[in-house]
């Protein structure tokens, strides 16, 4: 008699015990100077999800099906000097910027977490891991009186997570979770820190400066002739300004004069802050105008006075006086 002996082996895909672990990181989104308040502005910051797996007993595979929870459906940036000023912006998942990036947690479904499939393999005696990056999408709407300075918005362990189910199986390709609650094994939930951050830098603009017209004199000037006008300005809100008028372009021996086109006569008139005309406008101390900016115009008066008495000419006498403002 003989016998053949034969050894029948059947490998089949079967699911396999393995902890796996996941965490994520997430750059800073910086806006970076918002110089136009009036416009959107968007940003970007780039998530990394990198997940580890203990090693099989045999070659093998792992799924993982993660949600990636960012919460807070209100989302503004305080400023850091102004009480009670922030910025409002928001956080999507697309390139468009029309999907919220939220939480899980959060019952409108327009506001849901990025969801993440991940898949690699399980070494022998030494593990497997696997991560993946994504965009994270940022954009600031239109806010036309933002304030100037800077914004900062710190994301926490309370405000993010990392939840997920995984899956591994031997040698053949594991089947992935059903959601990332679902379906698989539970990983431990993790959690992850971000900052989002902008400036808006000070701005201001002269909007208007009114001519100062003393009027007509008949002959001599034996009274002082008295007139105001005045120059408007506006600054960003929490913009530090200061406003001063210069000489003009005749000024001698301390005193501003108009003149007569291109001859030698002048007519000696002074500018004041105050309309008791005591202070001189100027570009330096007392002589500026100082304040911080409300995003409205803010008008500044200019006293004119031509003292008396005066013999000059007939004619029409001018000055150019410019207005400079610092901020």
């Amino acid at each position: 008699m003989a016998f053949v002996m034969f050894t029948a082996w059947a490998w089949s895909t079967q699911s396999a015990w393995a902890v796996t672990t996941c965490s994520a990181t997430v750059t800073t989104l910086d806006f970076g100077s918002v110089g136009d308040v009036t416009q959107s502005t968007q940003g970007a910051a780039t998530l990394t999800v990198t997940c580890n797996t203990t090693a099989l007993s045999l070659l093998a595979n792992t799924k993982v099906r993660m949600c990636i929870n960012i919460g807070k459906a209100v989302r503004d940036m305080p400023n850091a000097a102004i009480a009670g000023a922030a910025l409002s912006y928001q956080l999507y998942k697309d390139a468009s910027r029309t999907l919220i990036w939220g939480s899980s947690t959060t019952a409108a479904p327009a506001n849901q977490p990025l969801i993440i499939d991940l898949d690699y393999p399980v070494l022998v005696l030494v593990g497997g891991s696997g991560a993946v990056t994504r965009t994270l999408y940022g954009q600031i709407p239109a806010q036309a009186n933002a304030a100037a300075g800077n914004y900062l918005h710190s994301y926490s362990a309370a405000d993010t997570s990392v939840v997920f189910q995984s899956n591994s199986s031997l040698l053949g390709p594991a089947s992935p979770p059903a959601t990332c609650t679902s379906g698989g094994e539970a990983g431990t939930p993790t959690n992850f820190s971000f900052d989002v951050k902008a400036n808006i830098p000070p701005s201001c603009d002269v909007l208007s400066a009114s001519n100062l017209q003393f009027g007509s004199n008949a002959g001599a000037i034996t009274a002082p002739l008295d007139n105001a006008s005045s120059v408007a300005l506006t600054c960003r809100r929490g913009t530090a300004w200061t406003l001063g008028l210069d000489d003009g372009q005749n000024f001698s021996g301390g005193t501003r004069r108009m003149r007569k086109g291109t001859s030698t006569d002048f007519v000696a008139y002074q500018l004041y802050r105050d309309s008791g005309r005591t202070t001189p406008w100027s570009t330096t101390g007392a002589g500026v105008a100082t304040g911080t900016g409300t995003g409205t115009s803010m008008p500044q008066a200019v006293y004119g006075r031509v003292p008396a008495p005066q013999n000059v000419p007939a004619g029409e006498y001018l000055d150019v006086v410019t207005v400079t403002v610092t901020y």
